[in-house]
Formats: C-alpha cells, structure tokens, sequence
C-alpha cells in the first residue's frame, strides 16, 4: 500500500501537533463541522490522509512504543531487584 494513500484517525492532540493549530482551534472546527470527525467513549477523532499526517502518525506511534518500552524495561528491573531480594530472605530463613 502507498503511505500516501493512507489515512488516519488521530485523536485531538496528536492532530494538533501534527497540523501546529491549537487543541481550542480544533474543538471550534469540530463544533462547526469543519473536520471530519468521530466521538469514541467519550474522545473525540479527526480523520486525516494526507502524507505529512501519515508520516507523523507513524513518528507518533513510534515514540509512543518508544515511551512504553522505556516503562517496561525500567518495570522489569524493579522486578528483578524485588526478585534478588526475596530469593535472599527465602535462603537466610
């Protein structure tokens, strides 16, 4: 598939990074209907295709899981020390 052809759901912030217009400016074009839009469990979702969107998009998605990985490792080592801990408790008993 062609990225360029690719279109998007963004939620408001990711849109308004994306697009450099304020989340206020964003929630008036919503009111008017000047965007397309979507409401989802209460958030609502603008509906971008163009290419610079897409490619931000996957930027955005990238430091995201980027983000989360940092989390999960710091996670991980924080269970590992917890782990080393017991395991002595466990052979000092």
């Amino acid at each position: 598939m062609n990225l360029e052809s690719k279109a998007f759901w963004l939620d408001i912030s990711e849109y308004s990074r994306i697009k450099e217009i304020s989340i206020s400016t964003i929630r008036r074009q919503i009111k008017l209907n000047k965007v397309k839009f979507k409401l989802e469990e209460g958030k609502y979702y603008i509906f971008s295709e163009d290419t610079l969107a897409t490619s931000d998009y996957y930027f955005l998605e990238y430091e995201k899981i980027k983000k989360e990985n940092i989390k999960l490792k710091e996670e991980i080592e924080e269970l590992k020390m917890l782990i080393m801990l017991y395991e002595k408790k466990v052979k000092i008993n």
